[in-house]
């Protein structure tokens, strides 16, 4: 089974239907580090979250939120003192530094361009080689402690303050609030719509009595992770109003879609869920298209397609959902609410099977130990916390 090309062709059609001409207003640069700030609101609005429900799940992503915040702001503070270089296209067209996720090779970057930066943000470049895992952190492949996770979230919160002061000795005379609401409702509404909900309950009805297997307990874990998250993520948007964490939200409520039928997938047909294409790339494992992760799921488990009708009426804007963590996107608190919904509502199916299938409570938490002692581990260079200082000229 192959990725459905046709849905490919309209997400590239939505690509094209993006903002245009952006990057010309040099104003950007305010949107790219305030998206770097959302990361950092995020991971403090999940610790908060950890404290109160220890899921150590959500440790990673908050490791995974301060990777993004180091990416957002040196690549800002790239865009900002070489826009040449910041605007290179390759022959696709795209900006060749999106492609690029090295932490490394950007602070190589930024370090030409401000002498000392790297020493003033010595604790994000003694671990720069290891930022490269953090993208996998909320999927269940990597885990990080308590320490390290507060670790990251200061020393990214030290570079975006330092990369921000930086970005609005520009700005002086900027109403950024003003400029940032104005580039938020420029955007292309991600365009989730609701569905008949009897025909879903209908639906699982029918099928309640098939006998699904249940996913493994580090899959679902991760996808608890994610709905907590999303919880969190709202909780700090209707403190503080900041319209990317409703975005991060939604993103997450989608991640808890898309993962859980991988999971489905991988417990029912673990030859499909590890399947490579011709590039050996794994098919199911690693793909974001939502119509086809749901083609494969019916193929496993027959009367998912209509259990699952909210995602085929939503396949599009839940697979571009990247787009909504670098401000392409925006969303209403009402498409927001379907998709947590929704996901709540995926989850609440797996937790019931999950409980049916391992009763011993003792077993369970043995397993979720090993699980997480197996994963790859961050292992952080940790330095003391010195004085905060700031980019030299």
């Amino acid at each position: 089974m192959m990725e459905d090309l046709n849905i490919n062709d309209k997400i590239n059609a939505q690509e094209n239907s993006d903002i245009k001409n952006d990057r010309d207003d040099p104003r950007i640069m305010l949107r790219d580090i305030y998206l770097a700030l959302t990361d950092i609101d995020a991971a403090e609005a999940l610790f908060t979250k950890y404290n109160s429900n220890h899921n150590r799940n959500l440790l990673c992503m908050i490791g995974y939120h301060c990777g993004q915040c180091v990416e957002k702001s040196l690549k800002t503070l790239i865009g900002l003192k070489d826009s040449k270089y910041y605007n290179i296209k390759n022959e696709k067209g795209t900006r060749e530094i999106r492609e690029i996720h090295d932490i490394r090779k950007l602070m190589d970057k930024v370090e030409n361009l401000c002498p000392g930066f790297e020493k003033n943000n010595r604790s994000v470049s003694i671990n720069a080689e290891k930022f490269r895992n953090f993208n996998n952190l909320p999927y269940g492949r990597n885990s990080m402690t308590y320490d390290e996770a507060l670790y990251l979230m200061r020393a990214a919160k030290k570079m975006y303050e330092c990369v921000n002061a930086e970005i609005m000795k520009n700005f002086e005379n900027e109403n950024v609030d003003s400029y940032l609401k104005e580039n938020y409702n420029r955007r292309q509404d991600v365009g989730i719509i609701g569905v008949d909900k009897t025909t879903v309950e209908i639906a699982e009805i029918r099928n309640a009595d098939v006998n699904r297997k249940a996913i493994d307990i580090n899959s679902l874990e991760v996808l608890r992770a994610f709905v907590e998250s999303g919880d969190a993520l709202i909780e700090r948007y209707n403190e503080k109003g900041n319209d990317e964490l409703l975005c991060l939200a939604a993103r997450n409520y989608i991640e808890t879609v898309r993962e859980s039928y991988k999971a489905m997938i991988k417990a029912d047909d673990e030859q499909l869920y590890y399947k490579k294409n011709p590039n050996k790339e794994y098919v199911v494992q690693y793909s974001h298209n939502m119509s086809f992760l749901l083609e494969c799921l019916e193929k496993c488990r027959p009367g998912e397609m209509q259990i699952n009708l909210f995602t085929a009426k939503n396949a599009i804007p839940m697979t571009v959902s990247n787009k909504l963590r670098y401000g392409k996107r925006k969303i209403t608190m009402e498409e927001v609410s379907l998709l947590e919904n929704e996901a709540k509502r995926i989850l609440n199916r797996l937790e019931k099977d999950f409980e049916r299938d391992n009763p011993d409570q003792k077993k369970v938490k043995k397993d979720s130990d090993e699980k997480w002692d197996n994963r790859y581990k961050s292992n952080l260079k940790m330095r003391p916390k010195k004085k905060d200082t700031v980019i030299k000229e």
